[in-house]
């Protein structure tokens, strides 16, 4: 009886920190301006710019080279930064902002944990069904969890591979296959987002893995 109750408990305060994230989901000043792009930038200036969470992005990663980068809001808390390897046409773009908020008051870690996970969950669900809205009918060949090393742990996220019948820009006007990759609450805040992109014929996981890897997010938690 005490275990269907605790049970109940955790149930009934996961659904009350899912609702609490429900009611705060209004497009906040900053969002609205994040949607206005008021603050695209070029950045192929040679210098390492530094994120609001303490990632850093380098001029070059390994063979790729960083083409752009893209600040959506004044604290510079929402951006996009995006390199390309020329040889193989690997475009990678890393998408860093806020993960959904979350209040939480004297929540058991674990529910706390379910929570994040499902609104992560949601949140890669909007992410898939933008491209799929956008990308003309793509082909989804994958879709599942994803674990990545970063900065010295393990890393749970979700993933999906889309084959398009299209080109996606970067100079290949034929098929390509995409990407994307997230990871959610990293340094507890924080949400990372990788879109992928390549022409399907070719097999450049050995490329992708290289930038995967060399390229670590260094995200500084909210209690360091």
């Amino acid at each position: 009886m005490l275990k269907f109750s605790a049970r109940i408990l955790a149930v009934s305060t996961l659904a009350a920190l899912l609702a609490c994230h429900t009611l705060q989901t209004a497009p906040t000043p900053a969002q609205q301006f994040l949607t206005q792009r008021q603050l695209a930038t070029e950045q192929q200036d040679g210098t390492t710019h530094v994120h609001a969470s303490g990632a850093r992005f380098p001029p070059a990663v390994g063979r790729f080279r960083r083409t752009r980068m893209v600040q959506y809001d004044p604290e510079n808390e929402s951006a996009e930064y995006a390199y390309l390897e020329g040889d193989d046409r690997v475009a990678v773009t890393v998408y860093v902002s806020p993960s959904p908020s979350l209040t939480s008051i004297g929540s058991p870690p674990e529910v706390v944990e379910r929570a994040r996970t499902e609104l992560c969950r949601r949140h890669f669900a909007e992410v898939r069904e933008a491209i799929e809205e956008r990308g003309g009918a793509p082909i989804l060949e994958r879709d599942g969890d994803i674990r990545l090393v970063q900065d010295g742990a393990e890393r749970a996220g979700f993933s999906a591979i889309y084959r398009f019948d299209r080109g996606l820009g970067g100079g290949w006007p034929g098929p390509t296959r995409s990407e994307v990759h997230v990871f959610c609450y990293v340094g507890e805040r924080w949400t990372v987002k990788y879109r992928i992109s390549y022409p399907a014929e070719r097999d450049v996981g050995p490329i992708v893995g290289a930038f995967l890897q060399e390229w670590q997010w260094g995200i500084r938690s909210r209690r360091s």
